[in-house]
């Protein structure tokens, strides 16, 4: 059982400012209605229920509730006050389950993996889960930065007065959370989810940090709503329901040399033949993600380094999968310091794909229509592990000599030494998902 609690009870005051009194759910987003969205992506995440707490027009929003066609149970509330949307949680109490998402009502969402994600909260038992994105917007959205233990550390607050020095990271408006937090905090006065519990939360390792996949896009504004309007037709493939592998490149297929001259040949590692083996054997899709700071540095180009990656796989015994390679390996060429002999001077930036952060996998996980929830990452490096947990994955931490656990962000990281990695790859491919 998976429930959804969609928060629409504001009166939508930017909306109603520019002559638009339709409720937000309402609101016509493309082909179909923002209500339509998401119960089309909550009925493709495995959701089984979904609660409405309306205020704002619930009488037009129930009437079209009742007419709905879908496989959800649908319930709903009327607020008895606008209390904010953490005091909305609070007056539908009765009707939360244990674990639950919070999705606000203006927010158009597709392809998100929000219900693999919610999986992994429920099986770490966390308290609090806040999705993340990417802004396009960042001068006019709150910007958040986490910890190594992937726990949300602080919030900046918009407008900006001077530009930060950070990947522009916002939240998305779509929370996981438990029931017993909702009536812990139920008279500590706080009224809204997003400006008041996750700042009352910070650095109590509690905020724990997803980035979903796909398209989560708040349209509660008439600009965002007339731009999103004006875009052509986009209809993006469905998530597959296929396990996909992420794979480091330096320490995983080959032996990291450290920044060599172009002209070093790269020596593969001792499982990278049948690491490809087993993946190509069992049929399991797969892609290599590397940071190759190298090309920031000048040392070699970013057509060198993916053709150097290119030829990893083929030695390692990748064949037909290289028919399209671009779909295969993704490249970080990015690296922020400077003052090295031949830099490439634009590409000295604070990027989103350089790992830990996740842009580097959730290009690869969007370009090939693949859930992070589903996927394993491979990785050598800290960094990995954390870009990895960051999209939903399970990950394999290869070290060299030991084999236990290790802790990231309250997840059992399993550490692997090169004997292991194969069987745990094996035993992964081969369990239910």
């Amino acid at each position: 059982m998976q429930q959804a609690v969609v928060i629409a009870g504001g009166r939508g005051s930017r909306l109603t400012k520019a002559g638009i009194e339709v409720p937000k759910l309402l609101l016509k987003a493309g082909e179909k209605r923002i209500l339509d969205h998401i119960i089309e992506e909550l009925e493709k995440e495995n959701f089984s229920n979904v609660l409405f707490v309306l205020g704002y027009g619930h009488q037009k929003i129930i009437s079209e509730l009742q007419n709905l066609e879908t496989s959800l149970v649908v319930e709903y509330i009327v607020e008895t006050q606008q209390l904010g949307t953490f005091g909305a949680l609070v007056q539908s109490e009765e009707k939360l389950d244990d674990s639950f998402a919070v999705i606000l009502g203006d927010l158009y969402i597709k392809n998100a993996n929000i219900g693999g994600l919610f999986s992994r909260f429920n099986e770490e038992n966390h308290m609090l889960g806040v999705l993340c994105k990417y802004s396009d917007h960042p001068e006019d959205s709150d910007l958040i930065e986490f910890d190594s233990f992937l726990d949300m550390t602080q919030i900046h607050k918009y407008p900006h007065k001077e530009r930060l020095d950070i990947p522009p990271i916002s939240m998305a408006g779509v929370y996981f959370l438990r029931k017993q937090l909702v009536l812990k905090y139920s008279q500590a006065g706080l009224k809204d989810v997003s400006k008041d519990l996750v700042p009352h939360l910070l650095n109590r390792r509690i905020c724990r940090v997803f980035f979903h996949q796909g398209e989560i896009r708040d349209l509660g504004t008439p600009s965002r709503l007339s731009k999103f309007n004006q875009r052509a037709a986009v209809h993006p493939k469905d998530l597959s329901k296929e396990k996909y592998c992420l794979l480091d490149r330096d320490g995983v297929l080959n032996i990291d040399q450290g920044h060599k001259p172009l002209a070093s040949k790269p020596i593969l590692t001792q499982i990278a033949r049948e690491l490809i083996s087993i993946l190509s054997y069992g049929r399991t899709r797969y892609a290599v993600v590397t940071n190759q700071p190298s090309i920031a540095r000048g040392i070699i180009s970013m057509a060198g380094a993916f053709e150097k990656t290119r030829m990893i796989l083929v030695n390692a015994g990748a064949s037909l999968e290289l028919e399209n390679p671009e779909r295969i390996i993704f490249i970080c060429p990015h690296f922020p310091e400077s003052g090295h002999s031949g830099e490439v001077a634009n590409l000295k930036i604070i990027c989103q794909c350089r790992k830990p952060l996740p842009g580097l996998l959730l290009s690869a996980l969007n370009q090939n229509s693949m859930r992070g929830s589903l996927s394993l990452l491979i990785g050598d490096h800290e960094r990995d592990i954390i870009a990895g947990l960051l999209v939903g994955a399970e990950v394999l931490h290869l070290h060299t000599s030991i084999v236990t656990n290790q802790c990231f962000g309250g997840f059992s990281v399993k550490c692997v030494d090169s004997d292991s990695v194969l069987s745990n790859l094996a035993e992964w491919m081969n369990r239910d998902n």
